[in-house]
């Protein structure tokens, strides 16, 4: 597998990276960037496996360069940057805040999943293996997405809610609050 750089990983560092990574704890806030009124899934929970057909789900999402199937396992990430990339490239998107206080159990990193679940639903018949193969290819690459999934479905309401406005930087909100104009040409006037 190549990573960024063009270096082939081999299994063993692919391992250890998963491994690493799925040991990390959950934060008190995740991030997501998406429009909508709330973070939801639309996921079907109906049938004694449905646990597994989500974390199934959630594989797929990871194996895809899309997030397969919008919505029906929807991503979150440890990182607000991550979360703003992801809003900027939809239209009327904002960054949710989501606090995993109330049930971080529920709460699981993709890495977690890949290495705690993946092989035994392989084995089950619930994922195959060139997708399991292809969300820990994903994973690895796409580190800095730092993807963790609620392994219920929709975030309850009351866990998230949307981001406020971004302060604009000192220098900037002073121009704004004085006219803006004088406080630029200012500092553009050459000696």
């Amino acid at each position: 597998m190549r990573r960024g750089s063009g270096r082939v990983l081999k299994a063993d560092e692919i391992a250890s990276i998963i491994d690493r990574r799925a040991d990390r704890p959950v934060p008190d806030r995740l991030y997501r960037g998406q429009t909508g009124s709330g973070i939801t899934s639309s996921f079907d929970w109906t049938g004694p496996d449905a646990q597994d057909r989500y974390l199934a789900a959630i594989i797929a999402h990871a194996g895809s360069h899309s997030g397969t199937e919008q919505g029906r396992a929807p991503s979150l990430t440890m990182s607000e940057s991550t979360a703003e990339h992801f809003a900027r490239a939809r239209p009327g998107a904002k960054v949710w805040i989501v606090d995993t206080t109330h049930g971080r159990q529920d709460f699981r990193t993709i890495e977690d999943i890949l290495k705690n679940d993946g092989p035994r639903l392989v084995l089950e018949g619930k994922v195959s293996k060139p997708v399991l193969a292809r969300a820990v290819g994903l994973t690895v690459t796409n580190q800095w997405e730092d993807e963790v999934f609620y392994t219920r479905g929709s975030v309850p309401q009351d866990w998230a809610r949307p981001r406020g406005p971004r302060p604009l930087p000192r220098p900037l909100e002073e121009a704004r609050l004085r006219g803006g104009r004088d406080h630029l040409a200012q500092n553009t006037k050459h000696p």
